[in-house]
């Protein structure tokens, strides 16, 4: 069920009008329970089970960390309890990816035939509730939060719907308290949730879909397209990226605004990042921060020594590489963006970095070249195609495709990064935009609104981190 969809408008209409209508918390929160699994057996009722799993688990370790008064046994619940959120993450996402890299690797060596290769469905979402499930049960044994005695609330906190299935990744410590809170509806919420949900709509819709009409054909069979298609292409999915996931994210955002609850924001214009770590506290804060608070802090961080700093950022770059996907394209991502961070942090030593004023346009030049580059891996289905891609667009001696886009295009798949970075501040302004009257916002909603069907391509496009 896409946010983009008819079925989610009317799944919506109806999540909130009852949930306003029943006047207790509790209520409210058994209600929203019971949608968020519906919303989520509407994409597969099968793998319930994995976030009823998931929750079981997350709760009762914090029962027993509650009861634990030794910090020996405490770390040991810790252990075991994330041990076995991470069991099934690792079954179903990344069991396939083993046996392939195991078989490859023993073909090569041993000229082992292929072993058989275990078909497993991925559930949807499956990272971004395991992450959630384990932050709630690393902030109880931290202390970071009370356990919840109702494990209805640490359910709802797993499965709350709006970021269920692509996030953004919300910690207890910001959830946990809203569930105690008596909220009341009132228009001036409302207003702001609904014209954040409708930013997103235009970003996912108007805008990420129709790149993907651009990007899908020359990533499918790269062969078959000339470099400048390479090139308009890419450039297409550095925008796309973005909008499509920057979009989900003001959704979720804006749908739960409308419920009374706040989320945590996701995306602060990345593509005008300065240098790559200022990218990735602006691109995907919520894995950023919870890959530093949870992964990179805990292996020692950048207080312990330079060797402890590159330990630490490598493992966890390529952990948050592999977190995106099973594939060797996702380590490759991975491990070249740890290896930028680790460059960041030691340019003073490095020659024809150390000591020059870059100042900040170059800064920012060299930062999204990087990270554009950083796009192709990401997107390709394989390592050789990455290879094929790349080496195409530098023209290293490969034959040129028949299909071609005209060279307009490339200023035509730019052009919504350009207009949303020169537009970020008053975008701002009209996101926290509070209208005098809702006449007056209807009709000013309205035209948005009918402006953006003009824009929608015929069939839209599943929502890329669903993938993750």
């Amino acid at each position: 069920m896409l946010f983009t969809d008819a079925r989610f408008a009317i799944f919506f209409i109806l999540c909130f009008a009852v949930y306003w209508l029943l006047s207790r918390n509790n209520h409210r929160h058994y209600f929203l329970l019971v949608m968020s699994y519906l919303f989520y057996a509407a994409w597969d009722y099968r793998f319930l089970t994995l976030i009823i799993y998931a929750t079981a688990v997350a709760y009762v370790a914090s029962m027993l960390l509650v009861k634990a008064q030794d910090a020996k046994r405490r770390r040991r619940i810790l252990f075991v309890a994330v041990g076995l959120e991470l069991v099934s993450l690792f079954f179903f996402k990344y069991l396939g990816f083993v046996f392939e890299s195991i078989s490859a690797i023993a073909g090569v060596l041993f000229q082992a035939p292929e072993l058989p290769i275990p078909d497993i469905l991925l559930p949807v979402g499956i990272s971004f509730f395991t992450f959630q499930a384990i932050s709630y049960i690393v902030d109880v044994g931290r202390g970071d939060t009370r356990a919840s005695s109702n494990p209805l609330d640490v359910a709802l906190y797993i499965a709350f719907f709006p970021q269920l299935v692509a996030g953004p990744i919300v910690r207890s410590t910001d959830f946990m308290p809203q569930l105690a809170e008596t909220k009341t509806l009132n228009w001036d919420g409302f207003i702001h949730g609904a014209a954040v949900f409708l930013l997103g709509f235009c970003y996912k819709a108007a805008i990420a879909d129709n790149l993907a009409l651009v990007v899908d054909p020359v990533f499918t069979d790269p062969a078959e397209w000339s470099r400048l298609s390479l090139w308009v292409a890419a450039l297409a999915f550095h925008s796309q990226i973005y909008f499509d996931f920057a979009g989900y994210s003001w959704m979720a955002i804006g749908v739960a605004l409308m419920l009374g609850f706040e989320l945590p924001r996701n995306f602060n214009y990345p593509y005008i990042a300065r240098n790559i770590r200022d990218f990735w506290q602006r691109w995907h804060i919520s894995l950023s921060s919870w890959l530093r608070d949870y992964l990179y802090i805990p292996l020692g961080g950048s207080r312990n020594g330079w060797s402890r700093f590159v330990f630490a950022a490598m493992v966890t770059m390529i952990l948050g590489g592999i977190w995106h996907g099973a594939s060797w394209n996702f380590v490759l991502w991975g491990l070249l963006h740890g290896l930028a961070i680790v460059i960041f942090r030691f340019r003073a030593h490095i020659p024809l970095l150390g000591g020059r004023p870059w100042g900040v346009f170059a800064g920012i030049a060299m930062t999204q070249i990087w990270v554009f580059m950083l796009w192709i891996p990401f997107r390709a289905d394989t390592l050789g195609d990455t290879t094929f891609i790349i080496s195409k667009m530098f023209g290293f001696g490969l034959s040129l495709g028949e299909r071609g886009y005209p060279v307009w295009m490339l200023l035509i798949v730019l052009l919504p990064v350009l207009v949303d970075v020169m537009a970020g501040a008053k975008v701002e302004r009209l996101r926290r935009m509070r209208p005098g009257t809702p006449f007056v916002y209807g009709v000013v909603a309205g035209a948005a609104f009918a402006l953006m069907l003009v824009l929608l391509p015929l069939d839209s496009s599943p929502f890329i981190y669903f993938r993750f």
